[in-house]
Order: structure tokens, then C-alpha cells, then sequence
């Protein structure tokens, strides 16, 4: 398996103002002497979408997203870095939440199937459909950690996306329940998940 090459791996939600995440304030506060690429926004409920070689930052439809381009684990630290310079800056944001968010594409195999097996399928091909994709969500547990799993069965690959869920009232507190280590201890602890219970590796 492998991470897929580009997805948010860094979610705040909330009431974001989308005409200060702009090439100058970004530029000024958050990512200086950096050469940006800059795209205008297509939706009225966006900002403009701001990049660097390794990530990509943009709002919309309240949420905040920092996207990874390049999975290094100096990246997925930096990342976490700017979320909090970004938090330090707006604190007065009103928030609601944030998600540390990992997504994996593998190769089908008999192994995978099986463990993945939805007990009608038989049914549903002898009554003449054919299975476009299959779709299984949990919301896994683990002390006070909430972890929302989510499995899509296609042709011949599957995609599998982590979502560490976190509610929180304010940038304060996402300050303090947010490490920028958390970025590559959650993307490992994803991994050794994978491999626990599919027998998954990394290629």
C-alpha cells in the first residue's frame, strides 16, 4: 500500500475568515521568503489556494485545510507548525473542531477480499447487479482517542482514509490538544493499524 499523493492531512473547522488566507499575509506571517503558487478561488466560499512545493493551504466552506504534497515526515511536522503559527495569529477564530486525516491506496489480493468480504455480495450478483464499489465506515475507540475508518472497495484497489476526530471551543484549546509531532505519530500508529489488522505494509 501506499499514501495517496495528494490529500488535507490537516482539518480545522470553524468560521474561517477566507479573505485573510491571501498570498500577502501568508507570505508575511506564515510561510516567509518561501515562493508561493497561487490559485484564484473558484468558489465563492473559498480563499485562494496557496502552495509550496510540499503543501498546500486553503479555507472553504469553514474548514481550514493544509494539504500534503510530498510525504516526508519534515513536511507532515512542518505542517503541523503552521497550523498552530495560523492558530497563534487568528486565535479568535470560533472553531469546532480538527482532524488529522491519512488516506492509503492498495491493490486488491484474495487475502484483502476476503477480510473485506460483505456477506450479501453473493446475493446481490446472482439477483444480476454488479458491485461498483463497496464502502465500509467504523468509528474506532482507543482510550480517549476517536478514530473514524473508512474503506472503499473498488474495481481492483482499495481506499482507505483515517480521520482522527477532535472537538475543541476555541484555538486555545486546539493549542493544547495539538502536538506537531502528533502528524507523524498518527501517520505511523495508521500504518501499524493496517498491518494489525490486514496484514497491509508499505511498499
Amino acid at each position: 500500500m501506499k499514501l495517496k499523493d495528494e490529500f488535507n492531512t490537516l482539518v480545522i473547522a470553524g468560521s474561517w475568515n477566507h479573505a485573510i488566507i491571501n498570498p500577502d499575509w501568508i507570505s508575511k506571517f506564515i510561510l516567509p521568503n518561501t515562493e508561493l503558487k497561487v490559485e484564484i478561488p473558484l468558489n465563492v466560499n473559498g480563499s485562494f489556494r496557496i502552495s509550496t512545493d510540499e503543501l498546500r493551504i486553503f479555507s472553504i466552506d469553514g474548514k481550514l485545510n493544509f494539504a500534503i504534497l510530498k510525504h516526508e515526515e519534515s513536511i507532515y511536522k512542518k505542517i503541523g507548525d503552521l497550523g498552530i503559527a495560523i492558530a497563534e495569529h487568528l486565535i479568535h477564530t470560533p472553531v469546532i473542531g480538527f482532524g488529522i486525516n491519512y488516506i492509503f491506496e492498495c491493490a486488491g489480493n484474495e487475502e484483502i477480499d476476503d477480510l473485506m468480504l460483505v456477506k450479501d455480495s453473493g446475493k446481490i450478483s446472482e439477483n444480476g447487479f454488479s458491485i461498483v464499489n463497496t464502502t465500509i465506515r467504523r468509528e474506532l475507540k482507543i482510550g480517549e482517542k476517536l478514530i473514524n475508518l473508512g474503506i472503499v472497495k473498488g474495481k481492483d484497489t482499495y481506499t482507505i482514509d483515517f480521520n482522527y476526530h477532535n472537538k475543541i471551543n476555541s484555538l486555545v484549546e486546539f493549542k493544547d490538544k495539538f502536538e506537531s509531532d502528533n502528524m507523524i505519530d498518527f501517520k505511523n500508529e495508521s500504518i501499524d493499524i493496517l498491518k494489525g489488522l490486514y496484514n497491509m505494509v508499505m511498499e
